[in-house]
């Protein structure tokens, strides 16, 4: 919540706003309302992404009320104030934002700028004074697996300690899954200071390695967060369960469907090995100077709703090994808690998530506590009996049991930390230390026909699910969404006509018109004969003002499609750019013989006939725009002055002063006016 003078200086913005509506000063609304926006963003620093918001939308809100189109103004408002609700706000705040986000549509059409301020004001007030009321998904444990939510779970797997000798490895195997209990259920023995996580614990002997095997939904990805000892696992940062646009600091499940190691170099995790808190092993006490955490911890983070679509392509296979080679050994020194060192390279990526931090939803997220304990405490708490540790790497190795090779080449990657990299391992430790064990550091040497190939997504079938989630967000209306995929699939294949036709789309939609252009060229070099590209580019060539190259790509349009009311209606803008008033009739006439509600086309056509001096033509079609959209300026200017020329006066003034009450720097209407007081 913000203090009283962060509200006063809030309401200081909405007052300017209250007077600009009374002045019918559109233009003027527009930077009253980005400053209100970066006003509400300044005091209240948890919307962190707002000031995101006001750059991507600050500029194009200003174009919309410079143009007077109160449609596009209030679309993009809606756009900023849903989503910081849909982030920070109680549901019953998200539910008052919606209906007045509801009334903006029918405000704008009317032209009605007292009610868009009024609902303004009760938005910027509702938002800014919102208590923010994160929906924390349930955590259960399912026999030897944590679910966080309906989409989300791990498992801890016990694998083989890989050797500290420089080489990358494999993935090593996956043995038999470690038992996980539930801290709630020991609460008379575990140490006190865990209650107050909760959680579950995991028993482990020191040195030994584990990995993190991840189950999620292709059609319905998560991402989540590992810590280690309360560092960020992928960039080595303190832990917070905040998700950041600039950096990515998560897993994206399904795609991650293991971590082995902490991200400290290109293509390669050092390996995640248990060790004793307190003797300077483990990554926290590295990083921070101090033993106080220990153990995994993670966050998981649902997506916002409707991100993505109800699909369930083909389940990719996992690696997973059990085998019963395990042996107790005697001479580590096991201590009780303990926390995650690094240990030897293996070849992994963190997969990048193509789908963008703005897909997840920080206030619907699960998260739980797994503490690491040695097999004598373990057996203190549960009277049970810890598993034995694993065979050596190199026992494995010799009796010719196999090691796995996973690598998607069309994964991008995420990039290694710098800090993570610094992280001494456990067998450098020991050096320092003089502890060296000769066992942590002998190569292994692994035969050609011990490695297993896992597999991966082909190029073809990533293609396939990155065009069909592409479409799926174009047609959501998911602009952002839907150009990332299609960047994804313009690297993994540049001349991919699909790709290249939505992300012109998208760039029409981003007002990046240079953009649209190239990107809608290169897709008729590829595919001349789609009618929905050619339409793309005439879109692009009008906003770039070359009517003459618009009306040429209009055409090339319809002679694929001639009923393409799109490309009709930008051929009749062109012309009528043009001064081809005549052209530019005709095509709004077919126009509006298919759809008989097109105001565009009415507007442009009662313009051209103003233009040809058909007066009484462009009297009609300007009433009808009117009957569409009263608070239509541009059909009430066209209106003011054919009156004038069919010698109505009384009309013609009435037109031009309602022009001039809805927008007071209407300077048509002024010229109408003063020609009036002439006559």
């Amino acid at each position: 919540m913000m203090a009283m003078n962060d509200m006063a200086e809030i309401q200081e913005r909405l007052v300017a706003l209250g007077a600009v509506a009374e002045e019918a000063d559109i233009p003027r609304m527009g930077k009253v309302v980005v400053e209100l926006l970066w006003a509400v963003s300044e005091c209240r620093e948890d919307f962190e992404e707002l000031p995101s918001l006001i750059v991507e939308h600050g500029e194009r809100l200003c174009q919309a009320a410079d143009e007077f189109d109160a449609v596009q103004f209030c679309t993009g408002l809606a756009a900023v104030f849903g989503a910081v609700a849909e982030r920070h706000a109680t549901k019953a705040t998200r539910e008052n934002v919606a209906r007045r986000l509801q009334e903006l549509a029918p405000a704008a059409a009317d032209f009605d700028l007292a009610k868009i301020a009024s609902l303004i004001r009760s938005l910027a007030e509702m938002v800014s004074s919102t208590e923010s009321a994160p929906r924390r998904l349930p955590v259960v444990l399912e026999d030897d697996r944590i679910r966080i939510g309906r989409h989300f779970t791990v498992k801890f797997r016990r694998t083989l300690r890989i050797p500290e000798d420089g080489k990358d490895y494999p993935l090593p195997p996956g043995f038999s899954a470690f038992p996980i209990c539930k801290v709630d259920d020991y609460t008379d023995k575990v140490p006190a200071h865990w209650l107050e996580e909760g959680g579950f614990f995991i028993p482990m002997h020191q040195r030994d390695a584990l990995y993190l095997e991840f189950g999620g939904k292709d059609w319905r990805p998560v991402v989540a967060k590992i810590g280690v000892g309360k560092i960020n696992a992928v960039t080595g940062d303190p832990w917070d369960e905040k998700i950041r646009k600039h950096k990515q600091d998560y897993v994206l499940i399904p795609e991650q469907k293991w971590l082995d190691g902490i991200n400290a170099e290109d293509g390669r995790v050092r390996q995640f090995v248990a060790m004793p808190l307190g003797e300077g092993y483990t990554v926290e006490e590295q990083i921070t100077d101090e033993a106080r955490f220990g153990g995994i911890q993670i966050v998981a983070f649902d997506p916002k709703p409707g991100t993505f679509p109800d699909d369930d392509p083909a389940v990719v296979s996992r690696r997973e090994y059990q085998h019963a080679l395990f042996a107790n050994d005697p001479t580590r020194a096991d201590k009780h808690e303990m926390g995650i060192g690094a240990g030897g390279k293996i070849k992994q990526e963190i997969a990048e998530d193509y789908y963008g931090a703005e897909s997840w939803n920080e206030d619907c997220r699960g998260k739980t506590y797994i503490r690491i304990v040695n097999s004598e405490m373990f057996e203190q708490i549960t009277g049970k009996i810890a598993p034995a540790s694993p065979i050596s790497a190199k026992q494995y190795t010799e009796a010719g049991l196999p090691w796995f090779d996973y690598y998607d080449e069309t994964m991008p990657a995420v990039l290694p930390s710098g800090i993570l990299a610094g992280i001494k391992t456990v067998g450098a430790l020991d050096k320092v230390k003089g502890s060296f064990q000769r066992e942590d550091h002998e190569a292994v040497h692994i035969l050609p026909e011990q490695l297993r190939r896992i597999a991966v997504p082909s190029k073809d079938e990533r293609l396939t699910f990155l065009r069909k989630s592409a479409l799926t967000c174009f047609d959501a209306r998911r602009f952002e969404l839907a150009k990332r995929n299609a960047d994804l699939i313009l690297e993994l294949c540049p001349k991919d006509a699909l790709a290249l036709r939505i992300r012109a789309e998208c760039y029409l939609h981003f007002r990046k018109w240079e953009f649209a252009w190239a990107d809608a060229s290169d897709c008729l070099r590829i595919d001349p004969e789609n009618f929905f590209t050619w339409t793309t580019r005439a879109k692009a060539c009008f906003r770039l003002g070359d009517f003459e190259q618009a009306a040429k790509d209009a055409t090339e349009s319809l002679e694929r499609h001639p009923s393409n009311v799109v490309a009709l209606s930008i051929r009749a803008e062109a012309y009528h750019e043009l001064k081809r008033y005549e052209v530019a009739i005709s095509d709004c006439s077919a126009v509006l013989l298919l759809d008989t509600r097109h105001d565009g086309a009415m507007r442009i056509r009662a313009e051209s006939y103003r233009m040809t001096s058909r007066y009484a033509e462009a009297v009609v079609d300007a009433t009808d725009s009117l009957n569409l959209y009263p608070t239509s300026v541009f059909a009430l200017n066209i209106r003011a002055d054919s009156f004038r020329k069919l010698g109505n006066i009384f009309d013609a003034r009435r037109d031009a002063s309602e022009a001039l009450q809805l927008a007071p720097g209407n300077g048509f209407a002024q010229r109408v006016l003063d020609r009036l007081q002439k006559q």
